[in-house]
């Protein structure tokens, strides 16, 4: 069985994190954010990620939802980039970004994925 760590290997995300997260807090809030801003929300999601993977492995399996774990990383991108939300406001931010990345037009699909596949499923292989 061949096995594939997805994420950045057969696919990414469509534009940079701090962008995406900035983006929808933009559209619930009406707020802007600087192309800087993005950046740091952007660095802070790398080391808040590391962060959560580390200390609750699997997405938060068996401590928490996938959806706290998320809710988390994503409150923590913006406080330690020095945008804090009342509990309200985030809450309704990370759900909306819970959904967004849950849509296949949130990723880009590397252009030999489909090809790759195919090819190693018709040798006979088994993809997990």
């Amino acid at each position: 069985m061949i096995t594939f760590d997805a994420m950045n290997t057969l696919f990414k995300v469509r534009y940079p994190i701090g962008k995406s997260y900035c983006n929808v807090a933009q559209q619930i809030l009406h707020i802007d954010f600087s192309q800087d801003q993005q950046a740091l929300v952007t660095k802070n999601f790398l080391k808040m990620y590391k962060y959560y993977d580390l200390k609750y492995p699997n997405f938060g399996y068996n401590e928490m939802s996938s959806q706290m774990f998320w809710h988390n990383i994503v409150c923590d991108s913006f406080a330690n980039s020095g945008v804090v939300f009342s509990d309200g406001d985030i809450k309704t931010i990370t759900d909306s970004l819970f959904d967004k990345f849950k849509q296949a037009n949130s990723y880009f699909v590397f252009p030999d994925v489909f090809t790759t596949l195919t090819k190693l499923k018709n040798k006979g292989l088994h993809l997990g």
